[in-house]
C-alpha cells in the first residue's frame, strides 16, 4: 500500500513548532511576529492560533528569493 506522505503533512502548526520549522528560538520568533510581512496565525478554535504551513513555507521561500536564491 502506497502512502501519501504529502497528505499526512499537517496543514497547521501551533505556536509552540512554528518556531521550530524555520529554525529559529521562541523569543526571535515572537519578534518575528511583530513584522507586518510575516504570516498572521489563525484562530483555529476560540484561544487556540497556530499558523498555516505553507505560508510559513511561503515566506522562508520569499526570503530566498530575495537574497537570490529561489527555493
Amino acid at each position: 500500500m502506497d502512502i501519501d506522505h504529502n497528505a499526512l503533512r499537517p496543514i497547521t502548526v501551533q505556536l509552540k513548532d512554528a518556531h521550530k520549522m524555520i529554525g529559529i528560538g521562541r523569543t526571535s520568533f515572537y519578534d518575528l511576529m511583530k513584522r507586518p510581512e510575516f504570516p498572521r496565525p489563525v484562530e483555529i478554535i476560540p484561544g487556540r492560533k497556530s499558523f498555516v504551513v505553507s505560508e510559513i513555507e511561503q515566506w522562508v521561500a520569499s526570503r530566498l528569493a530575495a537574497r537570490g536564491e529561489a527555493a
